[in-house]
């Protein structure tokens, strides 16, 4: 039978199989860019203000036949605060605070197999993804309109390794804008059966971040 690797924590899961996955993230940055028109005022000057957030995830992953999985991903609690840029002089003011909690991004995702790959050759796979507007008042947290994103990657296993690089666009319909949404370049390393090491550059827009994570994995498929 085969597995499928799933989106968040480089798992496979087979046909049939259920994956659950609880996890808290944190998130600062110094230079969060913004506009005031993201956040209600009159403006599109691109700012700098400063951001932390805080999430409690819960993902959900099903192995609908061999070539086919389903995700779904929800941030069921999110907070994030934004200190406004000291050059912002739209109604937002310089240096202000503005926080909101709640639910945050809801999104799922299907990712189906594109080859069948002989022992040498890497699995290509693609992924259609829609985030739901459960955040019609929020500027913060969460999605206020729909979008949908779609996707392309590869992977390949080395020994106890896997290398794997994605990338997608993504069409936000309160903007009517095709763009190009997230991209990565990841490595992940066994420790042990359950354990493992992840080392990960990821980009949105024209940001791009540095990741490294320490895994525990339970009644999941190793590569």
């Amino acid at each position: 039978m085969k597995a499928f690797l799933l989106h968040l924590f480089g798992a496979f899961i087979k046909e049939g199989q259920k994956a659950a996955y609880l996890f808290y993230e944190y998130e600062t940055n110094e230079e969060e860019e913004y506009t005031p028109k993201e956040l209600g005022f009159p403006g599109t000057t691109e700012l700098f203000g400063k951001s932390t957030k805080h999430e409690a995830l819960l993902f959900l992953g099903y192995g609908l036949t061999d070539r086919v999985a389903l995700e779904l991903e929800a941030a069921l609690w999110s907070k994030e605060e934004l200190i406004t840029s000291p050059h912002d002089e739209s109604g937002a003011g310089p240096s202000s605070k503005i926080e909101e909690s709640g639910l945050g991004e809801v999104e799922a995702q299907a990712r189906y197999l594109l080859n069948v790959p002989t022992k040498d050759q890497a699995q290509y796979y693609g992924y259609s993804e829609v985030i739901f507007p459960f955040q019609k008042n929020k500027k913060l947290i969460g999605a206020s309109d729909w979008k949908v994103v779609q996707g392309l990657g590869a992977y390949k296993s080395f020994g106890q390794g896997l290398l794997l690089g994605r990338f997608s666009i993504a069409y936000d319909f309160g903007e009517s804008d095709l763009e190009l949404a997230e991209y990565a370049i990841e490595y992940y390393k066994d420790i042990s059966s359950n354990r493992r090491y992840v080392v990960a550059i990821e980009g949105e827009d024209d940001e791009i971040g540095l990741i490294g994570e320490l895994q525990w994995l339970v009644g999941v498929t190793p590569w």
